[in-house]
């Protein structure tokens, strides 16, 4: 139901999206109508995660496989190819392990290959982006197979957010505590 509120502002979406897929830095369209649209998805995404919707599931064949297969991510995708991402735990912020590290690099590989995608939408759920990282679940980061473990997922997954060939955008609900790049 979020992602459908948000395409019934798709005249406002198009116009912030015309102003992302240009580089335009300044506002573009009506201001007001730009703030209204703004705020009207700014209101469903946190309606859509204060009901906890279920993520889509292999069953629903309209979808693809991905939007199932990770456990800290859900995906809903509108009729026109609108994807929201939300990291989540259980619908809670998410708490950043390194489980989410990997599966992450995984994940945008899977939404810059899908062609299906128009604009994509990155946000959190339940308040603040990523309030805090487990780092035991690191292990000991000093340790240099570790540490290139994780430095090499860091890479692959910043290439995997950039080889998203479709406008991106992070709304944003309170603070960004970690990895606000």
């Amino acid at each position: 139901m979020g992602i459908a509120a948000i395409t019934a502002t798709r005249v406002g979406w198009m116009a912030v999206i015309t102003c992302l897929w240009r580089g335009i830095s300044a506002p573009c369209g009506d201001p007001n109508q730009l703030r209204t649209a703004l705020n009207a998805a700014r209101n469903n995404l946190r309606r859509s995660h204060a009901r906890k919707e279920p993520a889509m599931t292999s069953l629903d064949r309209s979808q693809p496989r991905y939007f199932s297969k990770y456990r800290n991510i859900r995906f809903e995708r509108s009729e026109d190819g609108i994807l929201v991402i939300s990291l989540h735990n259980d619908g809670r912020p998410l708490t950043f392990t390194a489980q989410d590290h990997e599966s992450f690099v995984d994940a945008f590989y899977d939404v810059a290959r899908d062609r299906g995608n128009k604009v994509v939408i990155l946000t959190g759920a339940g308040g603040d982006f990523m309030p805090s990282i487990d780092f035991n679940s690191f292990g000991n980061v000093s340790d240099p197979d570790v540490w290139s473990k994780v430095h090499d997922e860091g890479t692959q997954l910043l290439e995997n957010i950039a080889n998203i060939r479709v406008p991106m955008i992070w709304a944003l609900e309170g603070k960004a505590h970690v990895h606000a790049e």
